[in-house]
């Protein structure tokens, strides 16, 4: 594998892992195994985690990979209702 194509193939994994955020800022993260399936198809695993590695703004954690700057955060009235639903339990 060239080192052009590597780094186009990290490029487009961390838009896909950006994409995957503005469209779910809930979740944590992409799974690993998506990513793999989508955009690397029929390749080992270890392919992912090297390309993973070389994605400075990736992070991973378990099963999933999310943009180092990303945290889930409720909206205020999101809170309130997490908080109301917890006092339940």
């Amino acid at each position: 594998l060239s080192r052009t194509w590597c780094d186009s193939a990290a490029a487009q994994i961390t838009a896909a892992v950006h994409e995957f955020h503005r469209q779910q800022p809930l979740q944590p993260g992409a799974k690993k195994e998506e990513l793999r399936s989508r955009y690397l198809p029929d390749s080992p695993p270890f392919l992912l985690e090297t390309l993973l590695a070389r994605c400075g703004d990736l992070t991973v954690e378990g099963d999933l990979v999310r943009l180092r700057s990303h945290r889930v955060a409720l909206r205020e009235d999101e809170e309130k209702a997490a908080a109301s639903m917890e006092a339940l339990f």
